[in-house]
């Protein structure tokens, strides 16, 4: 079943109004408020499991790759079972030339390879959501693919035109990745970042009404970013709200002590604040999640920390249990990342459910016994 948002799509004047609003008097909310207290436990829902939409971060749009290399490696995807793939669309890579009168800037072959990876993903059965972020140089006056364009303006104009093109193939949005992070948004608020997503928002949906728009999945379970999204006006201006709730080298079953965002469990604050925002009809979905496979070198930072192949399995596996059992808002995980890249680092680069030479860990093999099983 496709999903259909289920916002008021009278947008044009109740995004300025709540803009406005939301950004002439922001309040700082603190744990208190909102009852985040670092005694707080996650509460136990006992509803039925059910079968989670389960997806993997496919990195296809890379270079180096062939389209024998993406098929080889969508097959095995499709395999375990897994129901969507989430990939990049850099900006910067899509339309690197300023739109002219005779050259509307875009790549062609970025254009094609898009269409080609979409293509491969549906033909095996495997849904497509989108990561839109990374401004060209032309965009920002050369500051850089980390930071927003100088007008958001040009950026809805890029999301328009692609979200038009993959009408009816890809399914969802995701508006820029880890904006709440340096490594992937730099010189920006959270209040610069809803702008951009409030102006992202009818820019798809005029396209593409079908289409789901995501918010940028914030590193870890930032819910004090998330609340400044809000008090920015942000609430009608996606679908769905996203993180990327990582948890070093710790089991799912790990009760944090605090409400540090870099905890899995501690997505029971972002509900928190969703609920203060009067936002509980809005689904949530880990669009990134993952455990490195890597033994720790001497010193190694607890935020660095790895597990062995067989501590993957397991807690790749006990997340979507405790998901379908305690967090039924959460709709969709996807696991990072499809197999191991050279990523500049020992931990970033093993995170994949298969090695480099595509052997497959034992995450393979307990995903597709989970998912063949679940119900």
């Amino acid at each position: 079943m496709s999903f259909v948002p289920a916002r008021s799509r009278g947008l044009w004047l109740a995004l300025a109004v709540v803009v406005t609003v939301g950004l002439l008097a922001p309040t700082t909310v603190h744990a208190s408020t909102v009852g985040v207290g670092s005694g707080s436990s996650a509460p136990v829902v006992r509803a039925k499991p059910r079968h989670l939409l389960v997806g993997v971060q496919d990195h296809a749009m890379w270079g180096g790759q062939t389209n024998a290399d993406r098929r080889a490696m969508l097959d095995r995807l499709a395999k375990t079972g897994a129901k969507w793939v989430r990939i990049g669309v850099p900006w910067v890579m899509v339309q690197p030339r300023p739109p002219t009168h005779g050259d509307p800037g875009w790549a062609v072959w970025a254009l094609r390879r898009i269409g080609q990876v979409v293509h491969m993903a549906r033909s095996r059965g495997l849904r497509v959501s989108a990561t839109f972020g990374r401004t060209p140089k032309w965009a920002n006056h050369g500051l850089g693919t980390l930071y927003l364009p100088t007008q958001d303006a040009t950026f809805a104009k890029a999301l328009h035109f692609l979200a038009k093109r993959y009408r009816g193939r890809i399914g969802s949005w995701e508006i820029w990745n880890e904006p709440n992070h340096e490594n992937y948004l730099k010189g920006a608020s959270a209040a610069d970042y809803t702008h951009l997503l409030c102006r992202a928002y009818p820019a798809v949906h005029s396209a593409a009404p079908g289409a789901v728009v995501v918010s940028g999945g914030t590193a870890g379970n930032d819910w004090q970013y998330i609340n400044r999204m809000y008090q920015a006006g942000a609430k009608p201006c996606f679908d769905v709200l996203a993180t990327h709730p990582y948890n070093s080298d710790r089991s799912p079953y790990f009760k944090p002590s605090g409400d540090q965002p870099f905890w899995f469990q501690n997505v029971i604050y972002v509900r928190k604040i969703m609920r203060r925002h009067h936002d509980l009809a809005t689904p949530v979905w880990f669009t990134e999640v993952g455990w490195s496979t890597h033994a720790d070198p001497p010193g190694q930072a607890t935020a660095n920390r790895g597990v062995t192949p067989q501590q993957q399995a397991k807690y790749l596996v006990q997340l979507l249990k405790i998901t379908s059992h305690r967090y039924p808002y959460v709709k969709r995980v996807s696991f990072y990342m499809d197999q191991d890249e050279p990523l500049g680092s020992l931990h970033k680069s093993r995170f994949g459910l298969f090695t480099s030479d595509l052997r497959p860990k034992p995450a393979v093999a307990a995903l597709h016994a989970y998912l063949a099983g679940a119900h």
